[in-house]
């Protein structure tokens, strides 16, 4: 005999599969990832900005390279 098959399991997962455009959860989880791309873009961007404009400011604040 072959493998037993849950029928039962296969037509719930059919139907949560099917179910998913209408269900309300799908589209928050959109709204979340169209919201938290541009904010993770505008995190690297700052984070990446601050960290190379505070190492400028240092080595000018502290003389170093000195150019005498």
């Amino acid at each position: 005999m072959g493998p037993a098959v849950d029928m039962n399991a296969l037509s719930r997962g059919t139907r949560r599969f099917v179910g998913a455009p209408v269900r309300l959860q799908t589209y928050r989880n959109l709204l979340y990832l169209l919201l938290a791309f541009p904010a993770g873009f505008v995190y690297v961007f700052v984070v990446s900005f601050g960290v190379s404009l505070g190492l400028g400011w240092r080595s000018c604040s502290s003389g170093w390279p000195s150019w005498q």
